[in-house]
Protein backbone atom coordinates (compact mmCIF):
# COMPACT_ATOMS: atom_id res chain seq x y z
CA UNK A 1 0.00 0.00 0.00
CA UNK A 2 1.48 3.59 -0.59
CA UNK A 3 2.56 5.69 2.07
CA UNK A 4 -0.27 8.87 1.20
CA UNK A 5 -2.85 5.54 0.53
CA UNK A 6 -1.76 4.47 4.05
CA UNK A 7 -1.99 7.68 5.57
CA UNK A 8 -5.36 8.63 4.38
CA UNK A 9 -6.95 5.32 5.55
CA UNK A 10 -5.13 6.26 9.36
CA UNK A 11 -6.62 9.43 9.16
CA UNK A 12 -10.21 8.29 7.94
CA UNK A 13 -10.58 5.33 10.94
CA UNK A 14 -9.00 8.22 13.62
CA UNK A 15 -11.85 10.31 12.14
CA UNK A 16 -15.00 7.72 12.47
CA UNK A 17 -13.52 6.55 16.36
CA UNK A 18 -13.52 9.91 17.32
CA UNK A 19 -17.06 10.95 15.91
CA UNK A 20 -18.34 7.81 17.35
CA UNK A 21 -19.77 6.68 13.98
CA UNK A 22 -20.48 2.59 14.36
CA UNK A 23 -19.34 2.50 18.08
CA UNK A 24 -21.66 0.63 20.16
CA UNK A 25 -22.32 2.57 23.36
CA UNK A 26 -20.23 6.15 22.42
CA UNK A 27 -22.02 8.95 21.97
CA UNK A 28 -21.43 11.75 19.45
CA UNK A 29 -22.87 14.72 21.52
CA UNK A 30 -23.85 16.43 19.11
CA UNK A 31 -27.15 18.69 20.44
CA UNK A 32 -30.17 17.92 17.99
CA UNK A 33 -33.59 20.60 18.71
CA UNK A 34 -36.60 18.30 18.63
CA UNK A 35 -40.36 19.63 18.58
CA UNK A 36 -42.93 17.81 21.20
CA UNK A 37 -46.83 18.52 20.35
CA UNK A 38 -49.11 18.47 23.34
CA UNK A 39 -51.92 16.95 20.66
CA UNK A 40 -50.03 13.83 20.61
CA UNK A 41 -48.30 10.46 22.74
CA UNK A 42 -45.41 9.27 22.41
CA UNK A 43 -43.22 10.81 20.08
CA UNK A 44 -39.87 9.52 18.70
CA UNK A 45 -36.86 11.62 18.75
CA UNK A 46 -34.94 9.24 16.63
CA UNK A 47 -32.32 9.43 19.04
CA UNK A 48 -30.45 6.33 20.64
CA UNK A 49 -29.44 6.69 24.21
CA UNK A 50 -27.43 3.90 25.63
CA UNK A 51 -27.89 2.63 29.15
CA UNK A 52 -26.20 4.69 31.88
CA UNK A 53 -25.05 7.10 29.63
CA UNK A 54 -25.63 10.94 30.68
CA UNK A 55 -27.76 12.58 28.38
CA UNK A 56 -29.08 16.08 28.41
CA UNK A 57 -32.19 17.64 27.33
CA UNK A 58 -32.90 21.73 27.56
CA UNK A 59 -35.96 23.82 27.06
CA UNK A 60 -35.32 26.08 24.83
CA UNK A 61 -38.59 27.70 23.45
CA UNK A 62 -42.63 26.95 23.58
CA UNK A 63 -45.59 26.41 25.63
CA UNK A 64 -48.49 24.50 26.19
CA UNK A 65 -51.62 23.42 27.84
CA UNK A 66 -53.39 20.13 28.91
CA UNK A 67 -56.65 21.84 28.72
CA UNK A 68 -57.60 24.44 26.46
CA UNK A 69 -59.47 27.72 27.63
CA UNK A 70 -59.69 26.45 31.06
CA UNK A 71 -55.38 26.28 32.01
CA UNK A 72 -53.32 29.33 31.04
CA UNK A 73 -49.98 27.76 28.36
CA UNK A 74 -46.93 26.76 30.47
CA UNK A 75 -43.37 25.28 30.10
CA UNK A 76 -41.97 21.52 29.95
CA UNK A 77 -41.90 21.45 34.22
CA UNK A 78 -46.10 21.12 34.68
CA UNK A 79 -48.57 22.46 35.91
CA UNK A 80 -49.30 22.59 39.23
CA UNK A 81 -51.15 19.27 39.66
CA UNK A 82 -49.92 15.89 40.45
CA UNK A 83 -52.05 12.91 39.88
CA UNK A 84 -50.34 10.08 42.87
CA UNK A 85 -52.90 7.43 43.00
CA UNK A 86 -53.77 4.31 41.36
CA UNK A 87 -56.27 5.53 39.53
CA UNK A 88 -54.01 8.35 37.35
CA UNK A 89 -54.14 8.06 33.37
CA UNK A 90 -51.32 10.07 33.25
CA UNK A 91 -48.02 7.64 31.74
CA UNK A 92 -46.15 8.97 34.69
CA UNK A 93 -48.46 9.55 38.12
CA UNK A 94 -46.32 11.34 40.43
CA UNK A 95 -44.93 13.78 37.80
CA UNK A 96 -46.99 16.86 36.98
CA UNK A 97 -49.62 16.96 35.13
CA UNK A 98 -48.67 18.95 31.54
CA UNK A 99 -44.77 18.23 32.24
CA UNK A 100 -42.68 16.78 29.71
CA UNK A 101 -41.41 12.98 30.00
CA UNK A 102 -39.34 10.67 28.33
CA UNK A 103 -39.37 6.60 27.75
CA UNK A 104 -36.52 4.38 26.51
CA UNK A 105 -37.95 0.44 26.33
CA UNK A 106 -39.88 0.25 28.87
CA UNK A 107 -38.78 2.78 31.62
CA UNK A 108 -40.59 6.05 31.79
CA UNK A 109 -39.19 8.91 33.55
CA UNK A 110 -39.65 12.69 34.13
CA UNK A 111 -37.85 15.51 32.18
CA UNK A 112 -39.62 18.74 33.47
CA UNK A 113 -37.67 21.63 32.70
CA UNK A 114 -34.84 19.22 31.40
CA UNK A 115 -30.85 18.80 33.05
CA UNK A 116 -28.69 15.55 32.77
CA UNK A 117 -30.68 12.45 32.66
CA UNK A 118 -29.37 8.44 33.01
CA UNK A 119 -31.09 5.65 32.27
CA UNK A 120 -30.84 2.13 33.13
CA UNK A 121 -31.96 0.70 29.47
CA UNK A 122 -30.71 1.16 25.80
CA UNK A 123 -32.89 1.67 23.24
CA UNK A 124 -34.61 5.10 21.05
CA UNK A 125 -35.62 7.90 23.20
CA UNK A 126 -39.35 8.74 23.33
CA UNK A 127 -40.85 12.28 24.64
CA UNK A 128 -44.32 13.31 25.28
CA UNK A 129 -46.69 15.77 27.45
CA UNK A 130 -47.48 13.72 30.47
CA UNK A 131 -51.72 13.52 30.13
CA UNK A 132 -54.27 10.95 29.79
CA UNK A 133 -54.23 9.54 26.36
CA UNK A 134 -57.92 9.79 26.05
CA UNK A 135 -57.54 13.62 27.03
CA UNK A 136 -54.96 14.87 24.61
CA UNK A 137 -57.78 16.35 22.09
CA UNK A 138 -58.25 19.75 24.61
CA UNK A 139 -54.29 20.16 24.65
CA UNK A 140 -52.57 22.54 22.28
CA UNK A 141 -49.37 24.24 21.54
CA UNK A 142 -45.75 22.47 21.71
CA UNK A 143 -42.07 23.12 22.68
CA UNK A 144 -39.19 22.51 21.54
CA UNK A 145 -36.22 20.87 23.22
CA UNK A 146 -32.45 20.79 22.73
CA UNK A 147 -31.08 16.78 23.60
CA UNK A 148 -27.46 16.09 23.56
CA UNK A 149 -27.04 12.33 23.70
Amino acid sequence: MLPTTRRLLLSLAMAILLAGCGIPGMATSVPQAVTVSATEGWQNTHIRIEEKTTFEVRHLSGSWTLWLEEVPPFGPGGGSFTCNGSTCCEPLPGAPSGSLIGKVGEETFEIGLGGPIVVETSGTLYLRMNDCDNAMDDNQGSIVVEITP
